[in-house]
């Protein structure tokens, strides 16, 4: 993921000098496909893949209102168990709808930078399989959490560069941090959940009449 960011600072730094601004008169209605890897960031997982489809706004003063919605989904990874009588495996899939309140801090001919603040709401799934190593009988356990998050500052950035006027493929990289809803009746049995996400993309911006 870090190498992902050093690649879009160098090409952001190399393109930004070079191009003229590129002011919008309208708004400017926009879908995007997204799709990358994701992390599991304060927990055990391994990284899976990451995908997404949003539709936003881009509107004269460069500011971004939009909506998405995205899936995280990792495979099977063996856990620890040397000391126990059953292997475990465990893995994650996750559903998020998120609004995003964003703004273009460099709008240029051919390259656009903005970043955003996305409140979101997350259902996961997390699934633990156990075997065990005697009888060869398996298990499969499933919790299910809701988390929500709130973001104070931005937590995504996107870089795109403009193919045409109508078509661009660039780079997405957020972070989220999100709470189960206990934290409002019980903060110390709350849980939290971060993940992080590195996203090739393709924009499509709609023709105006």
């Amino acid at each position: 993921m870090k190498y992902f960011f050093l690649f879009f600072l160098c090409m952001s730094s190399l393109t930004l000098t070079a191009q003229k601004v590129a002011e919008i008169e309208e708004p400017q209605h926009a879908f995007q496909l997204m799709g990358g890897i994701s992390k599991d960031l304060i927990g055990v997982q391994d990284q899976g893949y990451s995908l997404g489809v949003a539709y936003q706004v881009y509107f004269p003063k460069r500011f971004i209102l939009g909506v998405e919605v995205a899936t995280d989904q990792s495979s099977y990874q063996k856990l620890s168990t040397i000391y126990s009588a059953k292997d475990r495996w465990d893995k994650f899939t996750g559903f998020s709808g998120a609004v995003r309140l964003g703004y273009q801090i460099v709008n240029r001919k051919y390259i656009d930078f903005s970043f955003s603040a996305m409140p979101q709401i997350y259902h996961r799934s997390h699934f633990i399989k156990t075997r065990d190593k005697e009888t060869k009988e398996e298990e499969t356990e499933i919790e299910n959490t809701t988390f929500f998050s709130l973001p104070l500052l931005a937590n995504r950035f996107e870089f795109n560069y403009k193919i045409s006027p109508a078509h661009a493929v660039g780079f997405v990289f957020d972070v989220h941090l999100d709470f189960d809803t206990n934290i409002f009746g019980d903060v110390i049995a709350s849980k939290a959940f971060m993940i992080g996400r590195a996203m090739l993309s393709y924009r499509f911006v709609l023709p105006n009449n």
